[in-house]
């Protein structure tokens, strides 16, 4: 897709043009809402190969954060590529304070009332070198965008409307979590090479390796068999030893694995039953309190 049909596109969703059913997967995720923090152990990326999703961009950089070597981003999202250099572009020339303030629809006041300075054209302009040094694309993306639309539309209708309060956010982004992580970032994303992929994961035919690979909660939109298909798939594109985080799991209870929701990869036991055996399910702190715990289910590729 041309930048130009990019920009088509992005025009049709903010004004509602398209119908719910076909902007779903379109829209750009703001922030991360996965606990990072918790299965970056797991995924131990440092000098790494790693392929994820994630159009919010937060994956690769804290991937980038903890030494990751080689970072391919695959999602369905077509304007995954302009939103990570938008946000490269913002880590790279601002503070954190300031990068926040930019980026966060609500994280300011705590999801009450709209952050005013969000997409901020003062800040933009601020950021604008940077992008285009990043990627010129990139930069007449936004360019264009905000020049025929007000920010506040382009923030809030180009984007999911999934975003935790600030204190959320930096908690389960490395990144965000001090001063001297933002700052060490800016150094990784300065030496820093990204590949991207706009598809569907469950379409895509890959060529490349990788020692790990993580589909967020892609799966929670799939059935059982879907997933497993798409994992087989994907287990060609594993090195020996590798781990695929195979799903995000949400809001676990202590003392059940099994959540009575509608995705079938909650039923932890038909999970288990149908993905390749020694899939596990890791937990970690959740997104959402210490009541919960989030998890993943993990598989390990062995020799």
């Amino acid at each position: 897709m041309s930048v130009n049909e990019k920009v088509d596109l992005a025009t049709k969703l903010i004004d509602g043009k398209l119908p719910i059913f076909k902007d779903r997967f379109k829209k750009i995720y703001p922030f991360t809402t996965e606990n990072i923090s918790g299965y970056m152990p797991i995924i131990n990326p440092k000098n790494k190969r790693v392929l994820t999703v994630g159009s919010s961009g937060d994956q690769a950089i804290n991937l980038l954060l903890s030494g990751c070597s080689d970072i391919t981003i695959l999602d369905i999202c077509p304007f995954t590529k302009e939103y990570f250099y938008l946000k490269s572009a913002a880590i790279q020339t601002l503070s954190k304070e300031e990068y926040e303030k930019f980026l966060m629809q609500y994280g300011i006041f705590l999801n009450i009332f709209e952050n005013p300075n969000v997409f901020s054209k003062k800040t933009f302009d601020l950021i604008k070198d940077k992008i285009h040094e990043l990627d010129p694309d990139s930069l007449y993306f936004w360019e264009q965008l905000l020049s025929k639309r007000n920010q506040h539309q382009v923030r809030k209708k180009l984007f999911a409307d999934d975003e935790y309060k600030r204190r959320t956010i930096r908690r389960i982004n490395p990144y965000l979590q001090s001063d001297e992580s933002f700052e060490k970032t800016k150094e990784s994303l300065s030496s820093s090479t990204i590949k991207f992929h706009q598809e569907d994961i469950t379409k895509t035919e890959l060529s490349s390796t990788y020692d790990s690979i993580i589909l967020s909660n892609i799966p929670c939109n799939y059935p059982i068999v879907q997933t497993r298909e798409v994992v087989d798939r994907l287990l060609n594109n594993l090195e020996d030893d590798g781990t695929i985080l195979i799903s995000y799991l949400y809001s676990l209870t202590p003392d059940l694995d099994f959540y009575d929701g509608e995705a079938e990869i909650y039923n932890i036991a038909l999970a288990k039953k149908n993905l390749p055996s020694g899939t596990e399910l890791i937990r970690f702190p959740s997104v959402n309190g210490d009541f919960f715990n989030d998890g993943a289910l993990v598989y390990k590729k062995k020799k």
